[in-house]
């Protein structure tokens, strides 16, 4: 999508700057060239050192740093090669086209980062637009309420143990074991200061047979929304921490 929409927007740039004709397979040729510099870096994902670092209970921060340096690098190259793919393609090579050339990536990469969010939002779907805000909760949303309740008691006394992932269904508890658990919330509050506790904001949803709650914990230096989602049998399927 990204380069697609580059395409387009830069053969629209170059079109009303320039008189002349070009080729916009041409064009499209040599920014797909450009974009070579992540290719490879897909690849530093198979490097051992990079491949825990999304992992918060294994926070190494000299592999975020060498990973960050490498990104930046190729960054760099990439878009060297896409201004040179630009400015060759459309003969576009006096230095005043450079800001042609910036107008045009800023554009390009503002339209593809709204595509992008329209597509996952519409392949994940918006759990706070169904919030049942009316009428009363069904049996299943009343468990899960209540088992969002009970999990949220054991964070709040910073106790995890075995009684929060007797609640995983069994894939659940495949992906995190009570100790990755413990160190994770542990990396939370090591990053992010002194858990605060929790809102009284919890909210459900119902999506097919999975009711999702969320739940705002607060720490010191930022605020999370704990997103429990639960099976029907009212085990917990997943369990993430965003942003607030």
């Amino acid at each position: 999508v990204s380069w697609i929409v580059l395409v387009l927007i830069s053969w629209i740039a170059a079109k009303a700057v320039r008189a002349g004709q070009f080729r916009l397979v041409d064009l499209a040729g040599t920014l797909a060239f450009a974009e070579m510099p992540f290719f490879f870096l897909a690849f530093t994902g198979f490097v051992p050192a990079f491949r825990r670092i999304a992992d918060l209970s294994s926070i190494n921060l000299s592999a975020i740093f060498l990973f960050a340096l490498v990104t930046l690098v190729f960054i760099g190259l990439s878009l060297y090669w896409m201004y040179r793919a630009f400015a060759v393609s459309t003969n576009l090579t006096k230095p005043v086209h450079i800001i042609t050339f910036v107008i045009t990536l800023f554009i390009a990469e503002a339209s593809a980062f709204g595509i992008n969010q329209l597509v996952v939002k519409e392949a994940l779907g918006n759990p706070q637009k169904e919030i049942r805000t009316q009428g009363p909760l069904t049996e299943q949303e009343e468990k899960a309420l209540a088992r969002t309740k009970e999990i949220t008691g054991f964070f709040a006394e910073n106790d995890i143990n075995e009684s929060i992932t007797s609640l995983f269904n069994d894939e659940m508890l495949a992906q995190l074991p009570v100790k990755d658990l413990e160190s994770t919330w542990n990396s939370l509050q090591k990053q992010f200061g002194r858990f605060q506790g929790f809102e009284d904001d919890t909210s459900v949803s119902t999506k097919g047979e999975l009711v999702v709650t969320e739940t705002t914990a607060k720490f010191e230096r930022i605020s999370f929304v704990l997103q429990l989602t639960f099976d029907e049998n009212t085990n917990i399927s997943g369990l993430h921490v965003k942003p607030k």
